[in-house]
């Protein structure tokens, strides 16, 4: 590493510290059937515990009542009841009141990459590949391709590591907190090269591993529980490929570039009309039309593929990663964590809402009354309030001030 480097590879670091801070990697769980004695079959005891985490999802989404059809009881509650105020928040509200989404044990735990990745991969079986990113927690890879001495520390063999790695993501993976997003995440995930990953989980007292963590859970701060255990995953990076260099068998990496496009659904259908436009960033290129269905019909082709009883009184933002060959992928399923709030930040937007409203009059036979309904219905609803945020998340100067600072287009 260089030393120009350096500066950066500091403010990763303070990244990753903060991950595990928000959390919690010091306030974990030790459950007695999991104690690390010497000699101990580690990858049972940490592995094998995310797995019953995953089984006893699975008995729960199988013993889910599926949404009964409540279109004239819906209807009549929506019809006495209190007008709604033409903002995100009342909207929010009146669809937790009447239980349409649910904020759940559920919605929480899907939140976390590596729950999810295994949940919905249970489903989706051998289309797993054709939709989603590979996914493992860290320590879980760490067990797996036996990484660590039977105290958690690392075996200091940076080839090793690197061998297991090329192992298990073949063309290249990325670094991922399990909840949130890092500041430091890029396209490229929290590093932007292996070598800087491998520099700093070997380092001493790294905030990315810490050896006493290896058989511990690691409660989340943002969900107030333990979910997987992990603080970090590693996925494949699909946006990587290898060419041969002319007149050598030597590999190049070549980064093919590729946009993060929000859809939303609910239920089991994508909601049309409902990718938001970027808070201030352009994108890389432009879409059309056919690619905005190829992508809803992809997103639909995936909920299809779920069944009823994982996807009832659910409301989740789908972000999906659309290559310049047109290859996609699901980057994130994002959802509610289990609280009665906006499940995607796109929310605000007032096409978004204006979306959600007339899929749930259309597809549940709702009727939002009155002025305010009609506001929602045609993209006008939290339009100051929209504004506002654009306002403030392009405080950068220049043109993009400039332009943030004229009235959003609402269609």
């Amino acid at each position: 590493m260089t030393p120009r480097n350096g500066p950066k590879i500091q403010f990763v670091a303070i990244c990753i510290t903060l991950i595990f801070s928000s959390l919690g990697l010091g306030n974990t769980h030790r459950h007695s059937s999991h104690r690390h004695h010497k000699g101990q079959n580690t990858e049972e005891a940490d592995v094998g515990s995310s797995n019953k985490i995953v089984a006893k999802l699975l008995s729960d989404i199988e013993a889910r009542p599926v949404r009964e059809d409540l279109h004239s009881q819906l209807s009549s509650q929506l019809n006495d009841s209190i007008e709604v105020d033409a903002n995100k928040i009342s909207w929010l509200q009146q669809v937790y009141r009447m239980n349409l989404v649910e904020a759940s044990s559920l919605t929480a735990l899907l939140a976390d990459k590596l729950l999810q990745y295994k949940v919905l991969s249970h489903f989706l079986e051998a289309k797993t590949n054709h939709f989603m990113f590979h996914t493992m927690g860290l320590k879980e890879f760490i067990l797996k391709h036996q990484l660590a001495d039977p105290e958690g520390e690392l075996i200091p063999d940076t080839d090793r590591f690197e061998e297991a790695l090329a192992e298990e993501f073949p063309n290249g993976f990325v670094v991922r907190p399990a909840l949130g997003i890092s500041p430091a995440e890029k396209k490229h995930g929290i590093y932007a090269s292996s070598d800087d990953f491998l520099k700093e989980i070997f380092r001493p007292h790294n905030a990315l591993y810490q050896a006493q963590t290896l058989h511990l859970k690691i409660k989340s701060h943002f969900l107030n529980r333990v979910a997987s255990g992990e603080a970090i995953v590693l996925q494949d990076d699909f946006s990587r490929s290898y060419v041969a260099s002319q007149n050598t068998p030597i590999q190049k990496i070549k980064f093919r570039k590729y946009e993060k496009i929000r859809l939303h659904c609910f239920e089991n259908k994508v909601v049309e009309s409902a990718i938001p436009e970027l808070w201030v960033a352009k994108r890389q290129f432009e879409m059309s039309d056919d690619q905005t269905h190829q992508i809803e019909a992809f997103v639909q082709d995936f909920l299809d593929s779920l069944p009823i009883k994982l996807t009832t009184r659910q409301a989740w933002g789908v972000d999906v990663a659309l290559l310049d060959n047109g290859e996609m992928k699901i980057l994130d399923l994002i959802t509610n964590q289990g609280v009665k709030t906006a499940w995607s930040a796109y929310l605000d937007e007032p096409k978004i809402l204006g979306a959600y409203t007339r899929h749930l009059e259309k597809n549940l036979n709702l009727k939002f009354q009155g002025l305010n309904g009609f506001i929602f219905r045609n993209n006008l609803a939290n339009f100051f309030n929209y504004w506002q945020l654009k306002k403030e998340r392009a405080n950068l100067g220049g043109v993009s001030q400039i332009t943030a600072s004229l009235p959003p287009w609402p269609f």
